[in-house]
């Protein structure tokens, strides 16, 4: 596909690929601009229900108008080609930021990290969707550590058909949450766990469940309980460790119930990590 000019897209080279779709840098000729196009892959193009999904991600994702979230520009299909272009973020991702700083973060960092992802997700919980999988790999950033929530091509729309029907895991296991290893029915409280497990990840340097096959990750978020955050890393305050392990309730009723209370007590962390305000007294 390199070189392949898709409407007023010119394909420039492969940033990525996963099970539901092919990522490609592109220039839009008409504009002069860099984007990102998402392609369907060639063995789903011709499969109806595949090609239905890709579409609604590309319309649900277009209504979202938010800061912290990739932008979709444009929606279309060129011969057997579905495709849509998306604002391009050349930098960096969470995931190589962590490992390039070999996994560890300056607290006031990880607390505006965390408050920037869960304001995103908020807003795309206010407009009815879901993300599903939440992980430092979909979490885009600028030189100025600035958030780009992406991937939402497993989103679930709360008020339209389901595509996924219950019973069936999507996600990455080391991410999900409890509900969803266990095939239920989600709602945006899933993708607060996922920000937890993140959070627990970046102010402890390490995952809070350690095991080599997915099945066995599954039961560990079902079933186990995390070690508390400040066993590993002690330095992090009472404060820190109630907000990642409220994250990581295993009922969904006792986590954050919204993106927005978790951004407020996470931006509270980052004014104490910078000394803007006194901490509590422990």
């Amino acid at each position: 596909m390199i070189g392949k000019q898709l409407g007023n897209y010119l394909l420039l080279e492969k940033i990525g690929e996963g099970g539901m779709a092919i990522v490609y840098k592109a220039e839009q000729t008409n504009l002069k601009r860099e984007v990102a196009i998402k392609i369907l892959p060639p063995q789903l193009s011709f499969n109806e229900q595949f090609v239905k999904r890709f579409h609604r991600e590309a319309l649900a994702v277009a209504r979202l108008n938010h800061p912290s979230i990739v932008q979709i520009f444009d929606v279309g299909q060129v011969d057997d080609v579905h495709y849509f272009a998306m604002e391009y973020v050349s930098e960096t991702n969470l995931a190589h930021y962590y490992f390039e700083r070999n996994k560890v973060i300056e607290p006031a960092i990880a607390a505006d990290i965390g408050g920037q992802i869960a304001r995103a997700l908020d807003y795309a919980h206010s407009k009815g969707i879901i993300h599903r999988d939440i992980k430092p790999a979909n979490i885009l950033m600028t030189s100025e550590l600035k958030i780009k929530v992406t991937d939402f091509g497993i989103a679930h729309l709360t008020d339209s058909t389901i595509l996924t029907s219950a019973g069936t895991k999507i996600g990455t296991p080391k991410y999900m949450s409890p509900e969803q290893a266990r095939g239920e029915q989600i709602d945006g409280r899933s993708d607060i766990y996922s920000l937890g497990i993140i959070l627990y990840e970046i102010f402890t340097g390490c995952a809070p469940f350690k095991v080599k096959s997915d099945h066995a990750m599954l039961h560990d978020h079902i079933y186990t309980i995390p070690p508390k955050p400040r066993s590993i890393n002690p330095e992090l305050t009472e404060e820190t460790e109630r907000v990642i392990l409220r994250c990581l309730e295993k009922k969904a009723d006792d986590r954050y119930q919204s993106g927005a209370e978790l951004a407020q007590d996470l931006e509270h962390l980052g004014k104490v990590f910078k000394g803007e305000i006194r901490p509590p007294v422990e």
